[in-house]
């Protein structure tokens, strides 16, 4: 089984990172480098300095230090390691000189000392120490010291023994070395090409394997090849290397409106240096509309994604390759576990029709950043300014200081979404938390980086609720519907919505029949068959809802009444719709009761129902049983292969199963 560690060697003779035990550049074998894993490092540029430039200054108050720690362009690799926001391990000469992170308490970059810098400060005079000849794990060594702050612990022969820290209001042990630490080596001073140089074979190795694997599987799949570009360094290599086969893939590029102004000129430098014309995906101000309806999102209510961006690209490949495509992204397998996990070959669930296969899944940022060096790529300036990763500009999965310098570079759009965040914290009774330490990035109160935040900062989260809290505010309740359970009969009520209408006019969805209207002025329609007998008594703001499957249709009938009146017209229900049923006309949708055959196709993908009432109204509702799949999978089995693909020629049993993987997206349970 592959390893998620990524070893990197020091070649003493260059003073360069290497990938391979031997140097390229002079032959002599590199020494291992300690780093945490993944070791997934990249070079610093100029952004990276300045931030460990004002961390160094925070913590010592000297300018000097960054001479002593040789923080200079050329000699810094970075490697972002796990914590509470950003840190990033700074390794310069082969080992680690200290630790930059962002403290969110203070909202700036500070430093901790690694065993080498320690040595480095005590020797130049340039820290407090304490002297200990023998220490024990957490023994008080000195008094007082801002939380948090570190203080070196030498012997009597000047030699770094352990580091402390200050909790409490006492620096405690907190490390204790057994050996000499490793300083770094100085000379010879190496540059960026020295260390191309160094990696030539590593690089030319990982090129020939990633164009080969492209060239062949575009040759077997046979299919329409698409390159998907991002703005980023992942994908530029991997458009880079398909070039390289001698294909010509088509390029497509999703801007969902939330791109930043440098990735969107960074396409037409790409699309310029490399003779291309790009296919546009543009989702235009659909996010700020639904934000409207939604909320701000967040890493488990990530229904940005789901609307303005894969929606989207959905209909583009479905549209222009309804054969399916095989598609190119840039995705490496030391990003996370799940890309880790995922292979060379696979498909999105939301992208079905089409395979994915990433060329460079097996890279490592250094030698990316080596390739786009070498080859004179022309890479998003962001990346100049600190950037880690690149997306939009308000993600939730994104860290607190990649806002802070979204803020610094474009005061204007961050503006805007503080306005935003500010408006929905005083809508749905935030404390001041909820906004200044960016909680809004969670929905759920118990959600663990929430929870962490909290715990860090020593602040009680008594923002939203938890899901069994239906007393709290959460991001806006807009229906109105109460419901009231009473063995196997359900009432609703909504204060705001008719619901006749909606239940009407969509009722084959749920497999309802109508009967005349009574001259108490209800409705009753019944569902009969081998799995449900219900009936449901509609009046004009009261369903009551009876039979063994009541509890189900009474929550389909809240989703029903949800789009109905608050659609955002993204489409996902006209293109999965299996029988083509669906229409979208003045905001609002209307069904062919004749076409719809009742698979509940069209109420799963839809976003207002299942991610805006399963995340928000269902707590309301106080809805007591777990979600469950309710398409009906044979039904749709049958309607893809009788209408859906009826102008394809791809009408296997497996390959229609594949279109359908993408209504598990909609299925999952929390």
């Amino acid at each position: 089984m592959r390893s998620m560690r990524i070893q990197l060697w020091w070649c003493r003779n260059c003073n360069i990172p290497i990938r391979e035990p031997k140097c390229s550049k002079c032959g002599d074998n590199g020494e291992v480098v300690s780093q945490t894993d993944p070791g997934d490092i990249r070079p610093a540029f100029r952004g990276d300095l300045e931030f460990i430039s004002k961390a160094l200054y925070n913590e010592f108050n000297d300018l000097s230090i960054e001479k002593i720690l040789k923080i200079e362009e050329g000699r810094v690799y970075l490697n972002r390691i796990p914590f509470i926001d950003d840190m990033k391990e700074v390794v310069v000469g082969g080992v680690v000189v200290g630790r930059l992170f962002f403290d969110i308490k203070n909202m700036d970059w500070r430093w901790r000392l690694s065993e080498s810098s320690a040595q480095l400060l005590v020797d130049h005079g340039k820290i407090e120490y304490v002297v200990r000849d023998r220490v024990k794990p957490l023994e008080i060594v000195k008094q007082g010291g801002p939380e948090g702050s570190q203080i070196p612990v030498v012997n009597s022969s000047g030699k770094l023994s352990a580091l402390a820290i200050s909790r409490s209001n006492s620096y405690r042990i907190q490390k204790i070395f057994k050996k000499d630490p490793k300083l770094p080596l100085e000379n010879p001073k190496a540059t960026l090409s020295d260390v191309v140089k160094g990696n030539e074979y590593r690089l030319r190795r990982l090129t020939s394997l990633a164009a080969s694997k492209t060239y062949s599987i575009s040759r077997k799949i046979g299919k329409p090849l698409v390159v998907s570009y991002s703005g980023g360094k992942d994908s530029l290599v991997a458009l880079s290397v398909v070039l390289k086969t001698g294909l010509e893939p088509r390029v497509l590029f999703n801007d969902t409106g939330l791109e930043l102004s440098e990735t969107t000129r960074n396409i037409k430098d790409v699309s310029k240096f490399f003779n291309l014309e790009l296919d546009y995906v543009y989702s235009g101000d659909f996010f700020w509309r639904a934000l409207e309806l939604f909320g701000p999102p967040a890493r488990d209510y990530r229904w940005c994604c789901k609307v303005v961006k894969l929606a989207p690209i959905a209909r583009y490949y479905r549209k222009n390759y309804p054969n399916g495509a095989l598609v190119v992204v840039g995705q490496r397998a030391y990003e996370s576990l799940q890309r880790f996990k995922s292979g060379y070959l696979w498909r999105n669930k939301w992208l079905p029709q089409v395979l994915n296969m990433s060329p460079i899944q097996e890279w490592d940022q250094l030698s990316e950043w080596l390739y786009i060096l070498k080859h004179k790529l022309p890479y998003n300036s962001l990346y100049t300014e600190g950037f880690d990763r690149l997306g939009c500009y308000l993600c939730p999965a994104a860290n607190i200081a990649e806002y802070c310098l979204v803020e610094k570079l474009h005061p204007d759009l961050w503006s805007t979404w503080t306005r935003e965040i500010l408006r929905w914290q005083k809508l749905t009774a935030q404390p001041v938390e909820w906004s200044k330490y960016h909680l809004w990035r969670w929905l759920k109160k118990d959600s663990p980086g929430r929870q962490r935040i909290c715990r860090y900062l020593r602040i009680a989260d008594i923002s939203e609720g938890t899901p069994t809290d239906t007393s709290t505010p959460t991001r806006g309740s807009r229906l109105g519907i109460t419901m009231r359970v009473s063995a196997d009969t359900i009432t609703l009520e909504s204060a705001l919505y008719s619901l006749v209408e909606p239940v009407i006019q969509q009722r084959t969805i749920l497999g309802l029949n109508t009967s005349t209207a009574k001259a108490d002025g209800s409705i009753t329609l019944t569902k009969t068959g081998k799995r449900s007998n219900t009936e449901v008594l509609l009046y004009e703001r009261r369903a009551i809802v009876v039979g063994e499957d009541s509890i189900y249709i009474a929550y389909d009938i809240v989703k029903l009444t949800s789009r109905w009146y608050v659609c955002v017209r993204c489409g996902n229900c006209l293109f999965w719709c299996p029988s083509k049923a669906i229409s979208i006309s003045r905001d609002r949708l209307k069904v062919d009761l004749s076409r719809c055959r009742s698979c509940r196709v069209c109420l799963e993908v839809c976003p207002i129902s299942s991610i805006y009432v399963d995340k928000i109204e269902r707590y309301k509702l106080g809805y007591p049983f777990k979600l469950r799949k309710r398409v009906d999978v044979e039904l749709v089995l049958e309607l893809y292969r009788e209408i859906g693909l009826k102008n394809s020629t791809t009408t296997s049993n497996n390959e229609i199963l594949n279109n359908l993987e993408g209504l598990n997206f909609f299925l999952e349970l929390e």
